[in-house]
């Protein structure tokens, strides 16, 4: 049940939703289509308690919110469906809604989990909020571009290395923790342990094989002695780890509709190119019509020859004339030879352009492509383009310098074609 909103914002709010605080990063849209976090704040009181303290002063049309929520405020379970069903899971779900959710498909927005593949099955990851508990936690929320809720479990496999393929432990009080399965790097399942279950929670990760054990926080209660845990302390910095992944995003899935921070590099691609070849493709145009313009001339020279000749006329003006035409018309016949396609050179470049290199200036002129723009390594880049067959010589025109805002190197590049 995701809606994309074309929209982009140019502020966003997250924040993690405990039982008795408020975490909440802010980040803020810079040139280029980049976000970085410009604060963060800690409040002593719950959600949605706390909601005139977090919005207060904030442009609500030109902001997005975006709650992570923990297990207490959503549903997660799995469902099992026949490998056939192909890139038709959705459909499938969907289909089975009313089944799957008590409350019907009207009342419950859902998201999927990275589908778990067995031998004759799939697996899938369901996570799923009613709308009365969507409402509850957006009240007062009313005119922002975007109100967005997903679990904040969806994020522990980016927090590092050791929590990529392992069992979290988040604290919701000191006597229950949200559990988390993130196993392949994907999010698996979510459930609350308490000191009621512990033998079913002991069981359960004896049968799924994942041995690795990973807290957050510096301490555990008595029921969990026995176990082989790893303490992350993160808990202070967990919402800022999120924050950074999510500034790098282009889109984030969640309740009831995607939250898409900017455009995909694909339509950016797609847009300069066009324009590109739009401005590149007049100058063959133009010498198309002034070809055909010539060949009409040089038609018409020919036939008052020909009846200058008839009358025994001098002929040695004209035919001067008609000589000139030729030679004119082969120059210009030389020229389009000449006239490299921008189309095939764009392509070259598209095709070996590293993603973190962006050319923002192109020159074409006969056989010579000035490029200028930035990169992560112009080294790289330059080792790159000279490579390619069909460019002769690859050499800088000036100094590489770096670019003080983002931090990448400034290139100006001659390429002279084959």
């Amino acid at each position: 049940m995701n809606i994309i909103n074309l929209k982009y914002p140019k502020h966003i709010i997250i924040a993690l939703l405990k039982e008795n605080s408020t975490e909440v990063v802010r980040l803020k849209k810079r040139p280029w289509q980049k976000w970085e976090i410009f604060k963060n704040e800690t409040f002593e009181a719950s959600w949605p308690e706390v909601i005139p303290e977090v919005i207060e002063g904030v442009e609500r049309k030109k902001t997005a919110i975006l709650l992570l929520v923990l297990r207490d405020r959503y549903q997660a379970h799995q469902e099992t469906y026949p490998k056939t069903v192909g890139e038709h899971l959705e459909d499938a779900v969907r289909y089975d809604l009313d089944e799957i959710f008590l409350s019907g498909e009207d009342n419950t927005n859902f998201i999927l989990g990275k589908p778990i593949e067995t031998q004759d099955n799939v697996v899938v990851p369901i996570f799923s909020q009613t709308k009365e508990q969507y409402q509850l936690l957006t009240q007062n929320l009313e005119g922002f571009l975007q109100v967005c809720i997903l679990p904040a479990a969806q994020f522990y496999p980016y927090l590092g290395d050791e929590v990529k393929d392992s069992i979290v432990l988040s604290p919701l009080n000191h006597k229950r923790f949200e559990v988390a399965v993130c196993a392949d790097g994907s999010l698996r399942d979510v459930f609350i342990l308490e000191e009621d279950n512990i033998d079913y929670f002991k069981t359960y990760i004896t049968s799924i094989g994942i041995e690795n054990i990973v807290c957050i926080g510096s301490k555990a209660p008595d029921f969990l002695k026995g176990l082989k845990i790893k303490f992350l302390s993160i808990d202070s910095a967990l919402l800022k780890k999120v924050g950074d992944y999510i500034a790098k995003q282009e889109v984030i899935k969640g309740w009831p509709q995607d939250l898409r921070l900017k455009p995909s590099k694909i339509v950016l691609g797609y847009i300069l190119l066009a324009i590109l070849v739009g401005i590149y493709a007049i100058y063959p145009i133009f010498l198309s019509f002034e070809h055909k313009h010539l060949i009409k001339q040089f038609q018409l020279v020919s036939q008052e020859l020909q009846k200058t000749e008839k009358e025994w006329r001098p002929i040695e003006r004209i035919q001067k004339e008609v000589e000139e035409l030729k030679a004119f018309n082969n120059k210009l016949e030389h020229v389009k030879q000449e006239v490299v396609s921008p189309l095939k050179v764009l392509k070259i470049l598209t095709e070996t352009t590293p993603n973190d290199t962006w050319i923002s200036y192109f020159d074409l002129k006969k056989k010579t492509i000035i490029i200028r723009g930035e990169s992560g390594s112009v080294v790289n880049f330059l080792e790159t383009i000279s490579k390619v067959p069909a460019f002769q010589e690859v050499k800088l025109l000036s100094p590489v310098r770096k670019k003080a805002k983002t931090q990448k190197e400034l290139f100006n590049i001659q390429i002279k074609l084959k």
